[in-house]
C-alpha cells in the first residue's frame, strides 16, 4: 500500500484522488464472521458472540494514507478528504433511515457487541455478592434467557406457570397488550445475547438485563417475524440468597419447589407463600422496550478488520497468586488437559458455525452462549448467506484469568488461531466477503466454566458424554438420552460461556 502511495503521480487530479479513495475503500470492505463474531465487531459493528481481532491494513493507516495525501499531493488529498467526509455524514443518515427495513450488521450487532456478562457493572456485583455469597452471572442468564423464552412463549395463555417469578401489574400489562393487537400464537422464539447493565441495592436488590430476540407471533395478518430488544427489570429483597443451578431453572416455586402453577396473586397452592414480591427470588418487575420491529433481512455481508491481533495480552491483576490458589484447590487439575478440552471445543465449534450445523456445538456451550450462537445463524439462514471457516490452526492458548463463586470456577484464556474465513451466497456459492484463499489470523478470548468440586466421568474422550461415556448425542437441552445427565451445566467438564473480543476484552 505505502508503494502504490509513493507511485501516484503528482499531478494525478481528482479522479486519480477518487480512484484512489475507491481502492482504499474496498480495501476495507473485506468482511469475516467465525463463531465468535470476526472483525466485525472492532470494524464494521458488533458480533454474534463477541466481535474481532486485528491485522492488516487497519483504519489507522488508511488515516495515515490520507494525512499524507493531504500535504504531499494535496489536489488529491483535499477533494478526497471532502468526499470521505461527506459519505461518512450520507452514510450514518442513510443507515438510520434504513432501520426499518434492512438491518446492517453493525445497526443489528452494535447492540449486543458485548455478550460479556457484566461487563460494564463487574465492580457491582461484587457489592451484590457481598450480599449474596450464591450470586452466580451465569446461573442469572441462564435464568433470564429461560424466564424470557417462557414469557414470550407463554404470553398468548395466562402465564399462570410464571406468576411467581412475574409482577402481577406487569403480568395483567402483557396479557393485555398480546390480546390488543390480537396475537394469537408466539412460536420460534429464539434469544440472542442477553447482558447485565446495571445493579442498584437500595431498599431491594434492583437489576436491569438487556435481552434481543426473534420470535414468531401468529395474529390477524398471519405470520409476523419480529427482531426485539427489550430491557428487563428485576427486582429481590435484600438478604435474598440465590438458588443453586438444579433450582434456578426449575421456575417452580421459589419458597418450596413445587412445580404447580401458582394462583392468580402470584402465591404458590402448596405453601401459600406469594413469590411474587421478590421475598424469595428474583421477580420480573418491568419490560422496556427498546426496539421491536418486523424482523428485517439482515445484511451479515459487510464488516470490518481485524484490530486487535497484536495487542499485549490483558492478565487479571494478581494472575499469578490466583494461579497458585486455585492449584491449592484442585491439586488434581491439569493444565495441559485443559489446554486440550479448550482446542478441541475452539475447532469443533468453528467447524459446527461453518457448516451451519449448530446442534453439534450444543455439547459445549452453556444455555445462554448456546441460543445467541443460534440467534445469528438463523439471521444468516435468513439472509441466504453463509459464514465458512476451513484451515483453522490454533497458535497459541494462555490462560489470563480465574474466578470462582459459590458455583463454578471460571477460567478464560486468550486463542491465537488462523483460518481461512469467508461468507458466500448459499445457492450460488458466489464469495461475498472474505477470502477462500487468504488466510487471518486472530486472538480471542475464551471463557470455560466447570461446577466447583465437578466429578469426573469414565471417558477423557472429548467426542463422548463426559458423565457416562457414551457417543456424544446430545439434543437442544444439553441432556445425555443415556444417562439423563445435563453436560452443558459444568457438572462434569469445562463449557463455553464467552467470547470476547481482543479489542473489547477487560481483564
Amino acid at each position: 500500500m505505502r508503494r502504490l502511495l509513493d507511485a501516484l503521480p503528482s499531478r494525478a487530479g481528482p479522479m486519480g484522488g477518487l480512484l484512489f479513495g475507491l481502492l482504499v475503500w474496498s480495501l476495507a470492505q473485506a468482511a469475516w464472521g467465525r463463531v465468535g463474531g470476526g472483525e466485525t465487531f472492532g470494524g464494521g459493528g458488533a458480533s454474534p458472540g463477541g466481535g474481532g481481532g486485528g491485522g492488516d491494513d487497519g483504519g489507522a493507516f488508511l488515516i495515515y494514507l490520507l494525512i499524507r495525501l493531504i500535504f504531499e499531493y494535496p489536489a488529491i488529498g483535499i477533494p478526497l478528504a471532502l468526499v470521505v467526509g461527506i459519505g461518512y455524514v450520507v452514510m450514518k443518515a442513510g443507515s438510520a433511515g434504513r432501520l426499518q427495513g434492512n438491518l446492517s450488521s453493525q445497526q443489528a450487532r452494535e447492540w449486543s457487541a458485548s455478550v460479556t456478562p457484566a461487563r460494564r457493572s463487574a465492580h457491582q456485583l461484587e457489592a451484590l455478592r457481598k450480599e449474596d455469597p450464591n450470586f452466580s452471572t451465569p446461573l442469572f442468564l441462564d435464568f433470564a434467557n429461560l424466564l424470557q423464552t417462557r414469557v414470550h412463549s407463554e404470553r398468548t395463555g395466562d402465564l399462570a406457570s410464571l406468576a411467581g417469578y412475574l409482577d402481577p401489574e406487569l403480568r395483567q400489562t402483557l396479557l393485555e397488550e398480546t390480546r390488543t393487537a390480537g396475537v394469537k400464537e408466539i412460536r420460534d422464539v429464539i434469544a440472542g445475547s442477553l447482558r447485565i447493565t446495571d445493579l442498584k441495592l437500595a431498599t431491594n436488590q434492583i437489576l436491569k438485563v438487556d435481552l434481543e430476540a426473534n420470535f414468531t407471533e401468529v395474529g390477524p395478518s398471519g405470520p409476523a417475524p419480529i427482531y426485539s430488544v427489550e430491557t428487563w427489570t428485576f427486582v429481590r429483597r435484600r438478604g435474598v440468597l440465590s438458588k443453586g443451578p438444579v433450582e434456578i431453572t426449575k421456575l417452580a416455586c421459589p419458597s418450596c419447589g413445587n412445580p404447580a402453577e401458582f394462583r392468580a396473586d402470584g402465591s404458590c397452592p402448596f405453601c401459600d407463600q406469594v413469590a411474587s414480591n421478590g421475598a424469595w427470588a428474583w421477580v420480573l418487575r418491568k419490560i422496556e422496550v427498546r426496539t421491536r420491529i418486523p424482523r428485517p433481512r439482515m445484511d451479515l455481508r459487510q464488516g470490518g478488520q481485524e484490530v486487535g491481533t497484536d495487542e499485549p495480552t490483558r492478565l487479571q491483576p494478581g494472575f499469578d497468586l490466583r494461579r497458585k490458589e486455585f492449584m491449592v484447590r484442585h491439586p488434581d487439575f491439569s493444565w495441559p488437559s485443559f489446554e486440550a478440552r479448550v482446542r478441541h471445543v475452539f475447532s469443533s465449534l468453528q467447524e459446527s458455525w461453518s457448516q451451519g450445523r449448530w446442534e453439534l456445538a450444543r455439547p459445549y456451550e452453556t444455555d445462554h452462549l448456546f441460543s445467541n450462537h443460534r440467534f445469528w445463524l438463523e439471521a444468516y439462514a435468513q439472509a441466504g448467506v453463509a459464514n465458512r471457516i476451513e484451515g483453522v490452526r490454533i497458535e497459541h492458548v494462555v490462560p489470563v484469568k480465574i474466578e470462582t463463586d459459590a458455583w463454578f470456577d471460571s477460567l478464560t484464556v486468550r486463542i491465537w488461531a488462523t483460518a481461512r474465513d469467508w461468507t458466500e451466497e448459499v445457492k450460488t456459492g458466489r464469495v461475498v466477503a472474505g477470502s477462500r484463499e487468504k488466510e487471518r489470523r486472530f486472538s480471542e478470548y475464551w471463557t470455560f466454566l466447570r461446577r466447583t468440586g465437578a466429578r469426573a466421568g469414565p471417558s477423557r474422550d472429548p467426542a463422548a458424554c463426559p458423565s457416562c461415556g457414551a457417543p456424544l448425542e446430545i439434543g437442544m437441552t444439553g441432556i445425555c438420552p443415556y444417562c439423563d445427565s445435563k453436560i452443558t451445566s459444568g457438572e462434569f467438564d469445562w463449557v463455553l460461556t464467552r467470547i470476547e473480543q481482543d479489542e473489547a476484552y477487560e481483564a
